[in-house]
């Protein structure tokens, strides 16, 4: 079975949105993106991801979130051959927030609910905090009973990866899969909204 790509958006990411979209559609994936009224803050918008991502897999089961304000360059050849992992994401050496949240891919076996669900509750009951950081925490605590994958940079590298600090010296791909533009970054220092 393959993953449906699933994303959400409030109303400052629409275009975004649509180019996701767009790149979901020319390489026939199905998808699901859904619009959401703003919260308010950055931190609230950002805290809906892992519930958003909970309410899809149990639909779904087979899901690849793929932030909204991403797009898809070329097939994504992990996700859509045989898949043997139960859940796959982009770690790099930081030692509080070793993964990004900006693709990640959860499979149908049902010990990703606990995981899901755990990280899911802890998003909720402190929103101030980032999601990457409660997702390790779940994780840490399930890793025994999912298989994980860590994706290659090309499956979630920035538009900047060759200069942000964030990658912590990982180089970026000449042919990445799916490029990040980080549109909240910007966003977020004017009117303090958060992306999908």
């Amino acid at each position: 079975m393959k993953p449906t790509v699933i994303s959400f958006f409030t109303p400052l990411y629409r275009e975004h949105a649509e180019t996701l979209i767009k790149s979901c559609n020319d390489l026939g994936y199905k998808y699901y993106v859904e619009p959401l009224p703003n919260q308010g803050t950055w931190e609230k918008n950002q805290s809906l991801k892992a519930s958003f991502i909970l309410k899809c897999w149990r639909y779904y089961k087979h899901v690849l979130w793929i932030d909204a304000d991403a797009k898809i360059i070329r097939p994504l050849d992990i996700f859509f051959n045989e898949i043997w992992f139960d859940f796959a994401v982009f770690r790099r050496p930081h030692k509080r927030m070793p993964f990004r949240t900006g693709t990640l891919y959860f499979g149908e076996r049902n010990s990703n609910e606990a995981f899901l669900l755990d990280w899911s509750e802890a998003c909720n009951a402190d929103i101030n905090e980032f999601d990457q950081v409660h997702i390790v925490q779940a994780w840490r605590k399930h890793k025994d009973y999912i298989q994980t994958y860590f994706l290659p940079v090309s499956y979630c590298q920035k538009y900047n990866e060759q200069t942000t600090n964030d990658g912590l010296g990982v180089n970026p791909d000449p042919n990445p899969h799916i490029i990040h533009y980080m549109a909240s970054a910007h966003l977020k220092q004017s009117n303090h909204h958060m992306k999908s």
